[in-house]
């Protein structure tokens, strides 16, 4: 994560924004010897290269909780009917977005009895994708105004570039006709092509883990849409029988957060001796260990992973039989 402030301040305080993933906190600080602390900011927010913002101010401070731009009062009795939201212009789902949030404190007011502390967080928000976010003082709504009613009006604030998290795939791997349990540890690979290509751009790898979920981050893909192609590979269990699903492949899936993105596949049991078809040669290999049992190892033939080659792994057999995987090559 790269981060760039070009913080400006007036007497000691400053705004600076940080990012952690795709979240970007928006911050001020330093007004510790200053009498006159901040009592509103009027903020415009930024970003580059057509990301968009989501999640607007759901984090927001709950000291500067007047938000001039969209508060409702009844013209009649001066009662507030809506505190409306730090919000007052863009946000969610526009690069662009204006914040407006002011304080107000008495003594006698049962909550807001003091003025704000002295630093703390204003508000967040999220990114959709790879972008510099840059924040400027809103001059026409009042910029940054002080405990005495001063303006500042400097344009610049700050500057960040948050570190967006990298693609990343999630979902659930069924193993079909397995005996459950013992898709834990199971090792699923899945290989990244651009798509309607055989252009291999990486390959993941991952242990399933309860009920054949998976979660895995992309090292090399950036956003896009490709091909996916799930198998199950070797993994370092000395006592398991070969990978005996056969691949599939999973078309056209586009990368682009929010992420994970979520894809589930189902894999046909039956291939005995893991090359990727249901033949003839798959049936011989369970014909040799028909009716023997064994853990330690689990035998060639014993499909569903129960510890003994029965009828039950030659009727898996049976129904996928002469079907092919899709070839993760």
């Amino acid at each position: 994560m790269l981060l760039v402030f070009a913080a400006d301040a007036w007497a000691d305080l400053a705004v600076t924004c940080t990012s952690a993933g795709s979240t970007v906190t928006v911050s001020y600080s330093g007004a510790h010897g200053d009498p006159n602390r901040p009592r509103a900011f009027a903020l415009d927010v930024s970003l580059s290269g057509g990301a968009t913002i989501s999640n607007a101010a759901t984090t927001k401070s709950a000291d500067f909780y007047i938000y001039p731009g969209s508060i409702v009062i009844d013209a009649n009795n001066g009662a507030v009917t809506s505190w409306g939201t730090p919000v007052a212009a863009g946000g969610n789902g526009s690069s662009t977005m204006t914040i407006e949030m002011a304080s107000l404190y008495a003594t006698n007011d049962p909550v807001h009895k003091s003025p704000p502390p002295a630093s703390g967080t204003l508000f967040t928000f999220d990114v959709s994708g790879s972008t510099t976010v840059i924040i400027t003082k809103n001059a026409a709504r009042g910029g940054v105004v002080k405990e005495n009613g001063n303006p500042d009006l400097t344009d610049s604030v700050c500057t960040c570039i948050p570190g967006v998290a990298p693609p990343s795939l999630t979902g659930t791997v069924t193993l079909m006709n397995l005996t459950s349990g013992r898709e834990v540890g199971k090792r699923l690979q899945i290989k990244v092509y651009d798509v309607n290509t055989s252009n291999l751009v990486e390959t993941l790898t991952t242990d399933l883990g309860s009920g054949g979920t998976y979660d895995v981050d992309c090292a090399v893909a950036d956003e896009g849409t490709y091909d996916l192609c799930y198998s199950i590979v070797a993994n370092d269990d000395p006592n398991a029988n070969t990978p005996h699903w056969l691949s599939k492949k999973v078309a056209a899936v586009t990368l682009s957060p929010p992420f994970p993105v979520t894809v589930n596949v189902s894999l046909t049991n039956g291939d005995v001796d893991g090359s990727d078809a249901i033949t003839s040669a798959d049936l011989g290999g369970l014909k040799v260990n028909y009716l023997k049992c064994s853990t330690t190892p689990y035998l060639p033939g014993d499909l569903n992973e129960d510890g003994c080659v029965t009828s039950t792994d030659l009727g898996i057999l049976k129904i996928s039989y002469l079907m092919a995987g899709s070839g993760c090559e």
